[in-house]
């Protein structure tokens, strides 16, 4: 099944596979270039770009700094040089969603050139959806959010604290949810490791 994801305005499938590094990895790889399914390609991004050239589905990843914990002046270059970083290892694709990582709360002085080079980063084609990967509290989040209403989609971890409050702001905003883990709401979109050749083929049937 598939659903319009918030901002996007495109219909995405209910579940994404992440795929993780395994012993099975190259007969997993083979099995997910056979599919559409989206596909979060955060856990070695390189490993895994490089063998889907043949897959036609949609890419996503979860950026890995912390927004919070970067001096001001640092933001710039470490974002710029985080986006270089996911772009030279996926083989000339570009990532249809890049999350932005908050895991503590981001100060306004921080938040002003993140979003400046996102922005131009979007302009320019680097990725087409921005989301907010809510890697802490939901106050650290919710933090950045109330500086800049600029995202996509919402990416919730499991058990964290206080989502009700960004659930409701997502709501507000016309923001899709997507929900790490198996075990999401109704509505959410979630993402899935996969390990092996059968689990790709098991969730990937229901991803399409």
């Amino acid at each position: 099944m598939s659903r319009v994801l918030g901002r996007t305005n495109e219909a995405w499938p209910d579940t994404w596979l992440r795929p993780v590094p395994s012993s099975e990895w190259s007969e997993t790889l083979r099995t997910l270039a056979e599919t559409e399914a989206t596909l979060d390609v955060s856990a070695s991004t390189g490993l895994w770009c490089h063998g889907l050239l043949e897959h036609r589905g949609r890419l996503v990843v979860v950026g890995d700094t912390d927004l919070g914990s970067l001096r001001a002046e640092a933001v710039a270059d470490t974002l710029t040089a985080d986006l270089i970083q996911t772009l030279s290892c996926m083989a000339g694709r570009r990532p249809d969603l890049w999350f932005l990582r908050v895991r503590t709360p981001v100060s306004a002085e921080s938040a002003r050139p993140a979003f400046e080079v996102l922005e131009t980063a979007r302009q320019d084609g680097v990725f087409r959806f921005l989301g907010l990967f809510a890697d802490g509290s939901a106050d650290a989040a919710l933090s950045v959010w109330a500086l800049h209403d600029a995202f996509d989609v919402l990416l919730l971890p499991e058990g964290l604290s206080g989502e009700g409050e960004l659930r409701s702001l997502a709501a507000r905003r016309r923001v899709g949810v997507v929900r790490l883990g198996e075990h999401a709401e109704p509505g959410d979109c979630r993402i899935v490791p996969v390990a092996s050749a059968a689990e790709a083929r098991r969730y990937a049937g229901g991803s399409m």
